[in-house]
């Protein structure tokens, strides 16, 4: 089991298990993390040039958008991740937007269904998540045309 882990298009989700420790889902593969789902998320977004701050503040700039923000872990390849409660509860779970393909209401869970076929059910409101998702795809869809203006000039 390591402390290390680089987010790619690979990742699914990050679930929060302690405080100390995340489960990592991938296409491919499912392993632990003795870290905090935060703290991957933070170390991720200081990688790629700023900290889980300073993303935070750019989401707040660029929608208005408060409270359990989407992140932009990294620019280049638009990766935007959000949680499904406060970031630093131990019950939180960091979806990889670009990998999602729908939520549905499944009794009183949440199934979220990811791009390869695979999911998971959540126990939380099928409308708290429904935010975070439309949240977070306002993110990529304003920062994909800032980087598209951007390459205009």
């Amino acid at each position: 089991m390591n402390s290390q882990y680089k987010i790619t298009s690979e990742t699914l989700a990050i679930i929060s298990i302690s405080s100390n420790r995340a489960h990592i889902l991938e296409k491919k593969d499912e392993f632990i993390i003795f870290k905090s789902a935060y703290d991957i998320i933070n170390e991720n977004c200081i990688r790629y040039g700023s900290s889980y701050d300073g993303r935070k503040e750019g989401t707040k700039y660029l929608t208005g958008a408060y409270y359990k923000p989407p992140i932009l872990v990294e620019e280049n390849s638009n990766t935007v991740f959000f949680p499904t409660k406060s970031p630093k509860h131990s019950g939180c779970i960091w979806f990889n937007l670009e990998n999602l393909e729908r939520i549905e209401k499944n009794k009183d869970m949440v199934k979220v269904i990811f791009k390869t076929g695979s999911f998971i059910n959540i126990k939380a409101s099928y409308y708290t998540i429904e935010n975070q998702y439309l949240k977070a795809t306002l993110l990529q869809s304003v920062s994909q045309k800032l980087k598209l203006t951007k390459n205009k000039d």
